[in-house]
């Protein structure tokens, strides 16, 4: 992003990522992919990672808590679906 040097949060990323702490960019697009192609997934279920900072994708229990609104969940996966091209 033109920066001479990498942030204070990216450094902690970078160093976070490979130890399974953090997510990295193709882990947090995993819970996404998990909902779109598993064969058990139903519309009505929400998928993230195991831990707040990343992790292998999982059903939850429930959304976090800004996603517990139906109309704001469903503008997001609207508006995912349209950057994709679906």
């Amino acid at each position: 992003m033109g920066r001479q040097r990498d942030t204070g949060a990216r450094r902690v990323v970078s160093l976070l990522s490979p130890l399974g702490v953090a997510g990295t960019v193709s882990s947090a697009a995993q819970p996404a992919l998990m909902a779109a192609t598993a064969p058990t997934a139903r519309g009505d279920e929400f998928y993230g990672p195991v831990r707040t900072m990343g992790g292998r994708p999982a059903l939850l229990p429930a959304p976090w808590p800004p996603m517990r609104n139906l109309d704001d969940a469903r503008r997001l996966w609207d508006e995912s679906e349209r950057l994709i091209g679906r």
